[in-house]
């Protein structure tokens, strides 16, 4: 990953937990800010992360996630979250915006990882 690829990657964790924290102290955010903005940024962060793992564990034999990967988990986390959760929890709600912004989220990696997955960066030692 690139540096500025790294940097992008901890300012969109950084906002995720931010939303989170301000929802959980119960401020008055934007609706869009509310509701949509974590999954926006769900799929972009989660699937960074997991490449980043995949490519340490298997030592640069894999250079980046597929659009089928993507898309498998993009329905995977829409079924989940948006299907079966609500049906045995009231704290999870389906909300078909939700699935399109987890759709947007993914592609968003993928034009992400396009531009700054590139050589082998993040398999340097942490140390070194």
């Amino acid at each position: 990953m690139t540096q500025i690829g790294r940097w992008i990657l901890v300012i969109l964790m950084v906002s995720y937990g931010t939303v989170l924290m301000m929802k959980r102290s119960e401020m008055v955010l934007w609706e869009f800010t509310a509701y949509y903005l974590t999954d926006l940024l769900c799929l972009p962060i989660l699937l960074s992360l997991t490449l980043i793992i995949v490519r340490r564990w298997f030592r640069g034999r894999v250079k980046h996630l597929t659009s089928a990967q993507v898309i498998f988990v993009w329905i995977y986390l829409s079924v989940v979250f948006e299907w079966v959760l609500p049906k045995f929890s009231p704290r999870y709600v389906s909300d078909p915006l939700d699935v399109m912004f987890y759709a947007l989220g993914g592609m968003v990696f993928l034009i992400f990882q396009s531009k700054f997955f590139k050589g082998q960066a993040d398999l340097e030692p942490i140390n070194g």
